[in-house]
């Protein structure tokens, strides 16, 4: 059974002319997870995941989100997570895409450079162990110190856009599941055999938290392609 049954809600698009990016974040009832059947994790676009993706928009375009206008946002997408990991409903992704010339920019003007980003983290009720942490980059745009850190304030500021996503998210209309689903960190279980695994864990998002030193993706910076330009020096004159 390796994990619990949950919704995860993906999203997405172009950041600069050559680069992607991504995040996602999972919404789960930790009491009862897999106690309702099939037709209670039906997703109804109009209700569901029109909504996410309302609340997807309304946070990446905040000014308080600090995203990029290097960024897009191009698709959103939420999917039931059978306890395979898996797709629940295999015939729909559920999917909203934004038209290429429309989609929503980041809502800071400015930019930085694509293989720098900001790790808003999401703490559970434990330190350590299953679901204990989950992170969302974001393609962010931020204040420096004088000690090359981010500014607290930005810090602040991002931790707080995040915090009402989550909210916003808590409150989307409900599925027919026993309860209201609300953002979680989501584990698959130990493993217990060469393809089995132990039931998966689901907890509750408390806190919303960014540090202050900004992350370098490395994979972003391994595909950018240097281009140089230089001098000749003349060792004779």
């Amino acid at each position: 059974m390796g994990y619990p049954r949950h919704l995860y809600l993906t999203f997405g698009g172009r950041y600069f002319t050559d680069e992607i990016w991504s995040g996602g974040i999972r919404l789960a009832s930790p009491a009862s997870p897999n106690d309702e059947g099939d037709e209670a994790w039906t997703i109804t676009a109009a209700e569901q995941n029109q909504y996410a993706a309302d609340a997807v928009e309304t946070w990446f375009t905040s000014a308080g989100a600090k995203v990029s206008g290097m960024a897009r946002l191009d698709w959103v997408k939420l999917n039931a997570i059978d306890t395979d990991g898996s797709y629940l409903d295999k015939s729909n992704t559920n999917l909203v895409e934004y038209p290429t010339d429309t989609a929503p920019t980041g809502g800071s003007g400015a930019m930085d450079w694509p293989q720098i980003s900001v790790c808003v983290s999401f703490r559970t009720d434990v330190s350590r162990g299953l679901a204990a942490r989950g992170r969302l980059y974001v393609p962010a745009v931020v204040s420096k110190s004088g000690a090359g850190r981010v500014g607290a304030a930005d810090c602040l500021t991002m931790a707080t856009a995040a915090k009402d996503l989550l909210e916003e998210l808590r409150d989307m209309p409900q599925l027919l599941i026993g309860g209201q689903l609300a953002p979680c960190v989501v584990s698959r279980g130990l493993r217990t055999g060469p393809d089995t695994w132990g039931p998966g864990v689901a907890r509750y998002i408390r806190r919303s938290e960014v540090g202050d030193v900004a992350d370098t993706q490395r994979r972003r910076r391994n595909e950018l392609v240097e281009v140089y330009s230089g001098v000749d020096v003349d060792p004779d004159d």
